[in-house]
């Protein structure tokens, strides 16, 4: 017999050689970070493309644009040539952006390479989240779906580790190295049994299903299962095929609807909770509450405490649940928005509020440390650096007002300097808390919550909801600090977070350790999923349960051969006859059965003397 250990190894590894093509995708999204500093350096011997402000905001939000996109498409792309297939063509044009990177002579070589990057990495969105579902087994297929985003955060920060001792040119070049790498080891895992199956191949979804099951000699170790996803699927393409639908039928069923909406939640949440603008203005954040440690350093923990959020949910998820991490996570952010927001709104009480106000809606607009430390006060209107005319109008002050603000702000200072270390604490662990559970939760229900026909396009379309409401969360913060100050803002944060936590109870069921039979049966309404994680590896479900519970297979073994002593003995004696052993020994049997089931299997003398 397999042990659990070689059980899960082929499918850990094929889940690895995944996750080497989303650290590309991340070294891809981390990459304009150190891209737009060193376009900003004129002195940089290796600069020689020189932009200005309106290039660069295009360059920081480009390829991000460009994401739902690629991910709209990457549905229909997956299901026509296959989960691996898809992954390794895919990295072929974002190995191409890296060289227009590399060889860029003009800022349009920029946007061709950002667009590209962008666009093909939406497109990896679907092949990426099915294959992981479909490959594992529900005992570790939550686990497993929660290594992608850790894998994200991962590229994301060798870009800024690299950026700190290579131009960014060179850093392209050893960009480019990673999509060639990933389409090598992609040859050496298989394709999803399932999306096999779907094609009719059903030969190599048999040496596929073997693979990932402990590497398999004989196809005798993996019948069972493989016999019942055929069954399942065959019988799903056989409804459907007679039901002559449309092409946009299955996705007006509730096993589209339901999901996408539970997805599209999370997602909402997400990035609404406030961690998405958290992440993009941490900078001008922490230097607008002030924080006691350089704002700099900490905008990197606060990048790591992202990447340790969610290692904690890759470890915890398997024995504790995703509703669990989901309602902890989302009521703790909730609760420290909160407490940030009551922190920003008594600073709010600091004279210079012009000032203050603006320095997250207009990032350079001033110079704040020079305000606050007063070691230089603001003399001419040149000191103002505004990136754009958006909020200059609203922007009328002297130079006279703001040295005196900067007087009073940095005598106030020494009132706040034993509490500045409070909004530190709390959005730092609105980190943590965020990326172990609901910023995870949309990608890990994504590869799970559909049917396998659709689920390549149901997860592409998902995708591309969660980017859209992470664009519109940044595009929108700005706007709401002028509306609502910080602290309004951050309120706001908090009682989505809050609504959203109790919205969930209600409609999250508790997904880990199903089988994606189940899943899909729960939506579909047939047979509803119960809200609690379950301890044990699921079965098949079978159309009539065995009488035996396999897991206590030494107990069944000790009643089988106590019944047969009995059966000789009463045989000896003259005690059962033909009818008796054909009609009434059957009834007998069922009913010690029944009674082993409600005594947890404990099979006894009294057990048998009871029934016999």
């Amino acid at each position: 017999m397999i042990s659990e250990f070689r059980l899960n190894l082929p499918q850990v590894l094929a889940v690895s050689v995944k996750n080497v093509v989303l650290i590309g995708f991340g070294m891809a999204l981390g990459f304009p970070t150190i891209l737009i500093p060193s376009l900003q350096e004129i002195t940089d011997s290796g600069n020689d493309l020189i932009l200005n402000s309106t290039q660069i905001s295009w360059i920081s939000s480009l390829n991000l644009i460009c994401v739902p996109l690629g991910c709209v498409f990457s549905g229909s792309f997956t299901t026509l040539i296959g989960r691996r297939r898809a992954m390794q063509l895919v990295n072929l044009p974002i190995f191409a952006s890296w060289i227009v990177f590399y060889y860029a002579k003009h800022v349009s070589h920029l946007y061709i390479a950002l667009c590209l990057g962008g666009f093909t990495g939406g497109m990896l969105e679907a092949p990426v989240l099915t294959y992981v579902a479909e490959i594992s087994t529900p005992k570790i297929r939550g686990m497993l779906s929660a290594t992608g985003s850790t894998c994200i955060i991962i590229g994301v920060f060798s870009q800024f580790i690299m950026g700190s001792f290579m131009t960014w040119r060179s850093i392209t070049l050893v960009s480019s190295i990673i999509p060639i790498v990933a389409i090598l080891l992609l040859f050496l895992v298989p394709e999803s049994p399932h999306w096999l199956i779907l094609k009719n191949r059903d030969e190599d979804a048999k040496k596929a299903l073997m693979w990932l099951r402990g590497w398999q000699v004989t196809f005798d170790g993996v019948k069972f299962e493989f016999d019942e996803l055929h069954k399942n699927l065959t019988a799903r393409i056989s409804a459907e095929d007679g039901n002559n639908d449309s092409i946009l039928k299955p996705f007006k069923r509730r096993t589209f609807i339901l999901p996408y909406f539970i997805c599209s939640l999370s997602f909402f949440i997400g990035h609404f909770s406030g961690m998405t603008t958290l992440q993009t203005y941490a900078v001008p954040i922490f230097a607008q509450l002030k924080a006691p440690i350089d704002k700099y350093f900490a905008t990197m923990l606060l990048g790591v405490l992202e990447l340790l959020g969610t290692i904690i949910c890759v470890i915890l998820v398997k024995f504790v649940g995703k509703r669990k991490l989901t309602f902890f996570s989302t009521f703790g952010c909730g609760t420290c928005f909160l407490l940030t927001a009551c922190y920003a709104y008594f600073i709010d009480d600091i004279p210079g509020e012009i000032v203050k106000n603006n320095i997250i809606s207009n990032v350079t607009m001033v110079d704040t440390t020079t305000v606050i430390s007063t070691t230089k006060l603001l003399t001419t209107e040149s000191d103002f650096k505004p990136i754009s005319n958006e909020y200059v109008s609203s922007f009328e002050i002297s130079a006279n007002e703001v040295n005196e603000s900067a007087a009073i702000l940095n005598g106030a200072q020494i009132h706040l300097s034993d509490y500045s270390w409070l909004p530190l604490i709390f959005l730092l662990t609105s980190a943590l808390l965020s990326h172990s559970g609901i910023r995870l939760l949309p990608w890990m229900l994504i590869g799970e919550v559909f049917p396998g026909k659709i689920r390549g396009v149901s997860a592409g379309i998902s995708g591309a909801t969660g980017y859209i409401f992470g664009f519109l969360a940044n595009k929108l913060f700005l706007s709401m600090i002028a509306a609502l100050t910080l602290a309004g803002t951050f309120l706001l944060y908090s009682s989505i977070s809050v609504v959203g936590c109790i919205i969930l109870y209600m409609v999250l069921p508790e997904t880990e350790g199903r089988t994606l039979q189940q899943i899909e049966n729960h939506f579909s309404g047939k047979r509803k999923l119960p809200k609690t994680l379950i301890r044990k590896e699921p079965v098949s479900e079978e159309p009539f349960p065995s009488p035996f519970n396999v897991q206590s297979w030494e107990s069944n073994e000790k009643f089988e051969k106590v019944l047969k002593q009995r059966n000789i003995s009463q045989l000896s004696n003259g005690k059962i006859h033909h009818k008796h052993n054909a009609v009434g020994l059957k009834r007998k049997i069922h009913t010690i059965t029944g009674a082993i089931h409600n005594n947890n299997d404990i099979v006894n003398d009294d057990t048998i003397d009871t029934h016999l």
